[in-house]
C-alpha cells in the first residue's frame, strides 16, 4: 500500500510513522533524538530510499567532524519548538532525518500562544523575558552555526580542488563528492529558511505582548530581535523570506 508511485507524502509518512509512534523519543544536545534502534538502524535505511525515490542527492562517504557537529546544531532550527503532538514531534524528526521532503515554515500564533498559556495573572514582565531568552538562545546558536558553516565551506573547497589531483578517479566518487557539497549547501539554506520564520513568528509575539502592556522589558526583547533580524538577512536569502521582523519598524526603542 505505501509504494504506490502517486500516493501523497503524508500518507507515505503515516505508513512508515504508525508503526513507530510508540517508541521512546529521548531528546539530546539541541534537541536531536539520542541514538535508538529506530533513528540508527531502521531510519537512515528508509531515508535513503525517500532521497533516492525524489531524486535529491545524497552522498555515501565519511563526514568530518564540523559536518556532523554542523547536522547536529541545525536540529535546534529544524525541529518545531512546541510540538503539539508525539505525532507532529515524529513527522518533523522524519523530516530533518530525509525520509520526507523538508518543509519550512510556521504558525506564528504558536510562539505567542505559548507564552500566554498557563497562568493568566502571571506577570507580563515574565512573557517578555522569556521571549528575549529565546531571541539571545537562537543568535548564540546561529552563530556558532555559521562558523562552523564556514569551515565546512573551506572543507568543500579543498575537495573541489582535490578532484583533478585524484589518480583513476571514478565517476561515482565525483557525483559522491558533489552530493555531499550539495547537501551541505542545502542544508545551510534551510536552517536560515527557518531562523528567518522564526524571527517572524517573534516579531508577531512581541508586537501583541506591547498591546497587551508596553513595558520596559518590551525593549530588551525588541534590540535582541534586531540583533537577530540582522544573522537572517546577511544569509543565504538576503532576508527574503523575512517580512515584519526585517521591516526595520521599531516598537519602543528610541
Amino acid at each position: 500500500m505505501c509504494r504506490t508511485k502517486h500516493i501523497s507524502n503524508f500518507t507515505i509518512a503515516a505508513c512508515l510513522a504508525f508503526p513507530l509512534v510508540a517508541c521512546g523519543y529521548t531528546a539530546g544536545d539541541f534537541g536531536r533524538p539520542k541514538p535508538q534502534y529506530t533513528n540508527s538502524s531502521y531510519w537512515p535505511l528508509l531515508s535513503q530510499a525517500a532521497k533516492a525515490w525524489r531524486e535529491e542527492p545524497q552522498s555515501f562517504g565519511g563526514t568530518t567532524d564540523d559536518e556532523r557537529e554542523l547536522r547536529d546544531r541545525s536540529w535546534h532550527f529544524l525541529m518545531p519548538q512546541f510540538p503539539q503532538n508525539r505525532f507532529d514531534e515524529l513527522m518533523a524528526q522524519m523530516r530533518v532525518d530525509g525520509i520526507l521532503p523538508p518543509v519550512t515554515g510556521t504558525v506564528k500564533e504558536i510562539y505567542i500562544n505559548m507564552l500566554l498559556s498557563g497562568d493568566p495573572f502571571k506577570s507580563l514582565a515574565s512573557r517578555f523575558r522569556r521571549l528575549a531568552e529565546d531571541i539571545e538562545a537562537d543568535r548564540l546558536l546561529i552563530a556558532d552555526f555559521k562558523q562552523i558553516y564556514a569551515r565546512v565551506v573551506e572543507g568543500d573547497r579543498v575537495r573541489r580542488r582535490s578532484l583533478e589531483h585524484v589518480h583513476d578517479l571514478t565517476e561515482a566518487e565525483r557525483l559522491d563528492t558533489f552530493a555531499r557539497i550539495d547537501e551541505n549547501i542545502a542544508l545551510n539554506k534551510w536552517v536560515y529558511r527557518d531562523l528567518c520564520y522564526r524571527i517572524e513568528m517573534y516579531r508577531y509575539a512581541l508586537e501583541r505582548l506591547v498591546l497587551m502592556g508596553p513595558m520596559r522589558e518590551a525593549i530588551y526583547a525588541e534590540r535582541g530581535l534586531g540583533t537577530l533580524s540582522i544573522e537572517c538577512q546577511a544569509g543565504p536569502f538576503g532576508g527574503a523570506n523575512l517580512k515584519a521582523a526585517g521591516s526595520g519598524k521599531r516598537l519602543i526603542t528610541k
